[in-house]
C-alpha cells in the first residue's frame, strides 16, 4: 500500500502496508488522517510513539466508534514496532 502526500516534494510517495489490512493496522489506534505525517521529517517520531500506544483510538467519539468497528470487521491489531516496519517496507 502505498501513501502519496503530494506536498512532501522531495519523497512523496511511502509505503505504508504489504496490503489494505497491515494499512488499516496502522491507523486503528490514531485514525488516517494523521498518517500524512510520516511523510515528514517533523512530528514523525511522535506519530510513531502514538502509533504505538495503548491509548483509545481517535480523537472524537464518532472516529474511536468507527476506528473500532474497524478493528472488530477485519480483526486488525496495531503494530507491535512502527518504525522498524515501516523501515522493512521503505
Amino acid at each position: 500500500m502505498v501513501m502519496t502526500v503530494p506536498m512532501a516534494f522531495d519523497t512523496p510517495n511511502h509505503v505504508v502496508g504489504a496490503d489494505l489490512r497491515e494499512f488499516l493496522a496502522l491507523g486503528c489506534r490514531t485514525g488516517y488522517y494523521a498518517l500524512e505525517r510520516l511523510a515528514y521529517g517533523w512530528g514523525r517520531g511522535e506519530l510513531i510513539a502514538a502509533l504505538q500506544a495503548a491509548g483509545p483510538p481517535g480523537d472524537g467519539l464518532e472516529e474511536r466508534h468507527l476506528l473500532g468497528a474497524l478493528v472488530i470487521e477485519f480483526g486488525l491489531r496495531p503494530w507491535p514496532d512502527v518504525g522498524e516496519r515501516l523501515a522493512e517496507l521503505a
